[in-house]
């Protein structure tokens, strides 16, 4: 087999490809611009027959540009034990793309999921609104250091983000212009306002945007049925899990989202420790929200919450880790099986921590 390992470059700048004929041994090395022409020149002189690469921000249109040459592509797991470089004597991109072929060629990669583009695009959309939210919440607290400063009251939680009381933060605001000395203050309170008002819209447009790429999708209004679980987790899990068949198991689904625990043992002493947190970071954290919000709405989330809490009132972050780690597998277990929300039992719930955590 022809085995082409290639380490990217940022469009434009070269990639350093590393070819190794498997039954041979011959190696040989070669570079191309990162451009979807140079890339399809550069696999038909070197006749790939398997691509290997990092995931990267390119390795979405390099999936898409094989799969149209009918190439197979692998996009090796750099977290995986195999992709290790701090012990070779070099690192640098030809040596990394070396790497990639040989690991490849004895079969120690891990591959990575790679979706069709409507998938990433819809993923895209989904992590562009989580961004334009925190940036929403950088401005709100902006508004609210302003108002500290200068003695104005400002409601606590969301309750102060309602129009009536933004109106009335409106009226210490003045127009930058028509402020000096000690009413600068007010043009900066007016500039805030006015940011989060065209922010606010920003964000309605893409959840309008949202609704219509999800409208009439049979999965995320089947992971609606869980009491407390809202529109932009049931759609972030739908698009993130995508096939529901490429995991095997419960722990590799909680792995994905990082929420599995890291364990130590050696010889008679066996410690579980914090979570790995090596997953999608914005699903481990739309998972913990709607958990605690489980907790008041659905009375399964509720009674597990207080089982795994016990009498202890330090465990609360503890236990709602791991809920957010069983509200995951009970979704993606109702995508692979097709079936909505039933209230799953005590046991059920008892046995499924075990296997995440133990296997």
């Amino acid at each position: 087999m022809r085995i082409l390992g290639v380490d990217l470059g940022r469009f434009n700048r070269l990639s350093h490809a590393r070819l190794l004929v498997q039954e041979t041994g011959e190696t040989a090395a070669s570079t191309a611009p990162t451009t979807p022409e140079a890339l399809t020149r550069l696999f038909g002189e070197q006749r790939a027959e398997l691509v290997v690469i990092e995931p990267c921000t390119a390795s979405g249109w390099v999936a898409d540009l094989c799969r149209t040459l009918g190439v197979r592509l692998l996009v090796a797991n750099t977290n995986h034990p195999a992709w290790k470089w701090r012990n070779r004597s070099e690192k640098s991109d030809r040596s990394d793309a070396h790497m990639l072929a040989q690991l490849a060629a004895m079969n120690q990669l891990e591959a990575v999921h790679v979706p069709e583009a409507g998938i990433r695009e819809w993923r895209g959309l989904i992590g562009h609104r989580a961004q334009v939210v925190r940036e929403r919440v950088s401005i709100q607290n902006r508004i609210r250091r302003v108002c500290e400063r200068h003695g104005v009251e400002t409601a606590r939680g969301k309750t102060a983000w309602t129009k009536r009381h933004i109106l009335a933060l409106g009226t210490h605001a003045k127009p930058l212009a028509e402020c000096s000395g000690v009413d600068l203050w007010r043009g900066i309170l007016s500039s805030e306002l006015e940011r989060l008002d065209a922010i606010e819209q920003v964000i309605l447009r893409l959840e309008e945007a949202l609704e219509g790429c999800s409208h009439g999708d049979p999965r995320i209004a089947r992971l609606r049925t869980i009491p407390g679980v809202g529109p932009r987790l049931a759609e972030l899990v739908v698009a993130l899990i995508d096939d529901p068949k490429r995991f095997s198991n419960c722990r590799q689904v909680a792995a994905y989202a990082g929420l599995v625990p890291r364990r130590y043992a050696s010889g008679e002493t066996v410690r579980q420790g914090r979570i790995d947190k090596q997953g999608n970071r914005l699903l481990r954290a739309y998972l913990v929200e709607v958990s605690w919000l489980c907790v008041r709405h659905n009375a399964w989330a509720r009674a597990t919450f207080q089982r795994l809490n016990g009498t202890s009132k330090k465990g609360k972050r503890r236990a709602v880790v791991a809920l957010a780690r069983l509200l995951l597998i009970r979704c993606w277990a109702m995508l692979r099986d097709g079936s909505d929300w039933r209230e799953p039992s005590l046991t059920t719930t008892q046995t499924a921590m075990e296997t995440t955590m133990t296997t």
